[in-house]
């Protein structure tokens, strides 16, 4: 059994790290789709 006390403790916390972890994934993503269409343009 996998152990769920921290999510259970700080889901706030667990959800804000989640969602600036997606957040600059997805901004690098965005940045970098961005250069390569650029430069097939």
């Amino acid at each position: 059994m996998p152990n769920y006390s921290i999510i259970k403790t700080k889901p706030s916390a667990l959800f804000n790290w989640v969602w600036c972890t997606y957040d600059t994934v997805f901004g690098i993503v965005l940045q970098n789709l961005g250069v390569i269409i650029h430069a097939n343009q």
